[in-house]
């Protein structure tokens, strides 16, 4: 769950780019700080209200564990990927 919903975001992003009140002045009236207002804004003028959706995602132990076993297969491969070059290397010095 988010800290601040979509459409308390989206009235103070609105309330602020009004330009009747500043950022703090906004900040305070909707009872949040000075940084998530300024990156909602920014945010809101570069995505619009897409910009202000949680990009929060929840995924299960399952998939968790496929992620890093994953990435224990790559974490070896990739040595062994580095060795077979070098070796590929070596044999074309040595027979060239």
């Amino acid at each position: 769950m988010t800290k601040y919903s979509l459409e308390l975001k989206l009235k103070a992003v609105l309330a602020y780019l009004e330009g009747a009140d500043s950022f703090r002045t906004v900040a305070k009236q909707f009872n949040t700080s000075l940084t998530p207002l300024k990156h909602w804004v920014a945010h809101y003028k570069e995505h619009g209200i897409e910009g202000l959706m949680s990009t929060y995602t929840n995924y299960d132990i399952s998939f968790k564990m496929d992620v890093l076993n994953y990435m224990n297969i790559l974490e070896c491969l990739v040595p062994m990927q580095q060795m077979c070059i070098t070796l590929l290397l070596l044999l074309l010095l040595i027979s060239g």
